[in-house]
């Protein structure tokens, strides 16, 4: 019977201490300092922080909780490689859309966050920009236009060309298409008319629409022709 009294009383012992084990040890929660957003892109970011725990608090995992929501409600939790110095990088954003972050820090029992609840917007698409549409007057009824992407607005570029006119006409805009080479493209017009006063852009579309240069005026007198020698050489006349 003593025994078995002493078999209870040990089973009663170990039940208690296992129990205990699983509550919450006292400690203070972390601090969170330098939370930021960097490096932001139409479908990608970096944010950075630092986590520093205090007296016997322990950090077993960390890491950014992000959402498109300002309370954070379905948020996403992503683990940081390592604890403390916070970076992670967030991929498979939307672009153009705004989202709201903290740092999070879990010490297995409970999860600390930082304040206050931070954010930002991802670039969103847009038409292509270009850059300066440059004239080379090859004779007095021919042109070497030339023209480079600066930003290509997040998406493919499908047509890139150049506009003409006479001068004097503003509604006889002529579009002639290019062909993109990375992000150059370049077109020779021929037969114009001789000696005539033309105005030119260059243009490039995507699936947000066209982007166009600013409008250069050139007139095709003899005075004004470069040779091939000085075009190798970068001759341009704007």
């Amino acid at each position: 019977m003593k025994k078995k009294n002493w078999l209870i009383a040990f089973l009663m012992i170990l039940g208690i201490c296992s129990c205990s084990s699983d509550k919450e040890p006292m400690m203070l929660p972390p601090e969170f300092s330098d939370v930021a957003s960097l490096d932001v892109t139409r479908v990608s970011a970096t944010v950075t922080g630092l986590v520093r725990t205090i007296g016997d608090g322990v950090v077993k995992t960390c890491g950014v909780a992000y959402s498109t929501m300002p309370d954070l409600s379905h948020k996403v939790m992503v683990e940081a490689e390592q604890i403390s110095d916070i970076s992670v990088t967030l991929e498979g954003l939307s672009p153009g859309t705004t989202y709201y972050y903290v740092l999070y820090a879990s010490s297995g029992f409970s999860t600390a966050y930082s304040e206050p609840v931070c954010s930002f917007r991802t670039l969103e698409y847009f038409v292509p920009t270009v850059g300066e549409c440059k004239v080379k007057v090859l004779s007095t009824q021919s042109v070497m236009l030339s023209c480079s992407i600066l930003d290509d607005g997040g998406m493919e570029t499908v047509k890139v060309g150049f506009a003409y006119r006479m001068a004097d006409n503003p509604g006889s805009w002529q579009e002639v298409e290019a062909k993109l080479n990375g992000n150059s493209f370049e077109l020779e017009l021929s037969d114009l008319a001789a000696r005539g006063n033309y105005v030119f852009y260059a243009f490039a579309v995507n699936a947000s629409g066209k982007g166009q240069s600013i409008e250069v005026s050139q007139i095709l007198n003899p005075s004004s022709i470069v040779d091939i020698g000085d075009m190798t050489e970068g001759g341009i006349l704007e």
